[in-house]
C-alpha cells in the first residue's frame, strides 16, 4: 500500500484516500498491473527485440481473430447469392475489419508504402525486415457477363489487395464514376493501373471487389459485384469470383524470392524527326525464371501490360516519355526482368519488336538502352529496384 501511495503526488492524496475507501476492490488489480509492468521492463532489458516480438505476436493474433470472424460470416451466408445478401456479407467483412484493424486505420485508406522503400539502401545498410520474398503478380482481371447483364456497360469502382505489410488497400483497379471503363463483348478485361507496390504474399492476402455499373444518372448506378476473398498461397494460377450478374476472373502468379521493380520511365527518342510508333504499339514485361523457360515467361497471359495503344496513338508525353498505365512489377531475384517493346503495323500486328533482359538487384537503379530496330527510334528504360518488407511497418 505504501508503494501505491508513493505513486501519488501530495496534492492528490485526497483522491487516493477516497479511492481506498470506495474502490478498495481495484487495489489488488492495480498492484497486479504494477507487477506485470515491472516484469515487462525486465524482459525489455534482457531482450532488446522484445517490443517488436510482442508487436508481431499481436498482429498474428489480430489476423487469426479476423479470419476466425470471417469464417463465421461465411457459415452464416452460405448458399445465399442475392445482391442484398452479397452487400450484407461485404458489410460484415468491413465491420470485422474495422473492429480488428480500424483503431488507427481507415478501411478505404490506400497503402502509403513506396515500391522504392529500400531502393537507396546500400548493401551493408539494408534493414533486417527487407527481404527477397513471395509476392503475387497480377496479370489480368476479366469480367464476364451472365444472362442477367448485357454488354457493353460502363463500370467503375475498386479492386484492391491487402497484405501483411500495412493492411491498407493496394489498388489494382481504381476508377471513379466520372472516369468509367467501357466493357465490350470482345474486350471485357479491366484496364489495370496497379498495384502501387508489390503484393506481399508471405501471409494471408485479402482481395476486395466493389464494382458498379454507371446509369443515366448517379441515382441509377447499380452494384455489379461486392465481394472479398482470401489468398493463402493455395492457388497458383488465379481465382474466380462470381454472382448473378458477372464472373470476375483473376490471372496471377506467385513469385518466390522476388523483389519489386518500379519502371520509372520509358523514353523514346525519334531518329531523323520520324514519329516513333506511327501506328501505335505496346510495352509489356514479365519475370523470366532462372532457367529461362520461355514456355512460361513468353505466354501473353503471363505478361504485365505497361502500356498498349490498342489501335490508337501511342500515349507519349513531353520529351518522348511513354505514359505508363502500370509501373510496378515483381521479379524473381535469380531470374530476369523481360521487357518486350512492340511497334504495330497498319494492321495492328507487331511490325517490329525488341526484347530487353534486365538483371534484378536488391536495391539501386538500372538504365538500359536499345534501338527498336536497325536505324529506328532509341528506347531507354529506367528501373528502380527494392526489396520487400517482411513484416508490418508503421
Amino acid at each position: 500500500m505504501c508503494k501505491l501511495q508513493s505513486l501519488f503526488s501530495p496534492e492528490n492524496k485526497d483522491v487516493m484516500r477516497t479511492m481506498i475507501v470506495l474502490k478498495n476492490e481495484y487495489l489488488p488489480r492495480i498492484c497486479k498491473l504494477q507487477w506485470i509492468a515491472k516484469r515487462i521492463s525486465m524482459l525489455q532489458q534482457v531482450d532488446l527485440d522484445f517490443d517488436s516480438k510482442v508487436k508481431l505476436m499481436m498482429i498474428q493474433l489480430k489476423s487469426e481473430s479476423f479470419l476466425s470472424a470471417m469464417e463465421e460470416v461465411e457459415r452464416e451466408h452460405i448458399c445465399k447469392s442475392s445482391m442484398e445478401e452479397e452487400e450484407r456479407r461485404f458489410a460484415a467483412y468491413r465491420m470485422n475489419w474495422d473492429r480488428i484493424w480500424g483503431h488507427h486505420k481507415n478501411f478505404e485508406n490506400q497503402t502509403l508504402l513506396s515500391p522504392m522503400l529500400y531502393t537507396h539502401c546500400t548493401p551493408r545498410r539494408i534493414p533486417i525486415e527487407a527481404v527477397a520474398g513471395s509476392t503475387l503478380q497480377i496479370y489480368s482481371i476479366k469480367i464476364s457477363a451472365t444472362k442477367n447483364l448485357t454488354l457493353p456497360v460502363e463500370v467503375y469502382g475498386v479492386v484492391a489487395a491487402r497484405d501483411t505489410a500495412d493492411r491498407h488497400r493496394n489498388p489494382i483497379f481504381l476508377r471513379r464514376s466520372n472516369y468509367c471503363q467501357k466493357l465490350e463483348e470482345n474486350d471485357s478485361f479491366l484496364c489495370l493501373d496497379g498495384p502501387v507496390r508489390a503484393i506481399v504474399s508471405m501471409g494471408t492476402v485479402y482481395f476486395e471487389i466493389q464494382l458498379k455499373v454507371k446509369g443515366a444518372s448517379e441515382s441509377e448506378d447499380k452494384a455489379l459485384i461486392s465481394t472479398y476473398f482470401f489468398y493463402n498461397g493455395d492457388s497458383s494460377g488465379g481465382h474466380v469470383a462470381k454472382n448473378d450478374f458477372c464472373t470476375v476472373e483473376f490471372c496471377w502468379e506467385q513469385l518466390r524470392q522476388s523483389v519489386q521493380a518500379t519502371i520509372l520511365s520509358v523514353l523514346v527518342t525519334s531518329v531523323d524527326g520520324k514519329l516513333p510508333f506511327p501506328h501505335g504499339g505496346r510495352v509489356v514485361c514479365s519475370s523470366q525464371p532462372q532457367d529461362g523457360n520461355e514456355d512460361i515467361a513468353g505466354l501473353s497471359s503471363r505478361q504485365v501490360v505497361l502500356v498498349d495503344s490498342e489501335g490508337g496513338r501511342m500515349p507519349i508525353a513531353e520529351h518522348g516519355y511513354l505514359e505508363l498505365s502500370r509501373e510496378v512489377v515483381s521479379v524473381e531475384l535469380n531470374g530476369k526482368l523481360k521487357v518486350l517493346i512492340e511497334a504495330y503495323s497498319t494492321t495492328q500486328s507487331a511490325e517490329s519488336a525488341q526484347v530487353i533482359l534486365i538483371t534484378p538487384k536488391k536495391s539501386n537503379i538500372t538504365k538500359v538502352a536499345c534501338s527498336l530496330y536497325a536505324g529506328g527510334p532509341k528506347v531507354e528504360i529506367t528501373v528502380a529496384w527494392s526489396l520487400i518488407p517482411s513484416k508490418m511497418l508503421s
